[in-house]
Parts: C-alpha cells; structure tokens; sequence
C-alpha cells in the first residue's frame, strides 16, 4: 500500500471443489493496479478498523 499500487501475482480458483492460489495462465494476466488515494486511504482505514 507504501506505493498505492496492487501487484496481481496468483489467483484464486475453485479446484476440485477446493480454493487454491494459482499462476495466472499468461505472463500478461500479472499485473500492477494503481489505486486512487482516495481507495489507499479507505483501505488503511479498514485495516486499521480490522486490527
């Protein structure tokens, strides 16, 4: 959150009816999200809500 970006590295999928982290299929589904200052500040506000 220091840089107001996510980084997508793996994804969540239902697996033999379990959830497990996955690779994403391409190199390109890997990626970074930058966020709104606005959503970084709503987010810490929630982490701090949920510690």
């Amino acid at each position: 959150m220091e840089r107001g970006t996510l980084t997508v590295l793996t994804n969540l999928q239902r697996v033999g009816g379990e959830l497990r982290l996955v690779l994403p299929k391409t190199r390109s589904s890997e990626r970074t999200i930058p966020f709104q200052p606005l959503s970084v500040s709503a987010l810490r506000a929630h982490q701090e809500r949920q510690a």
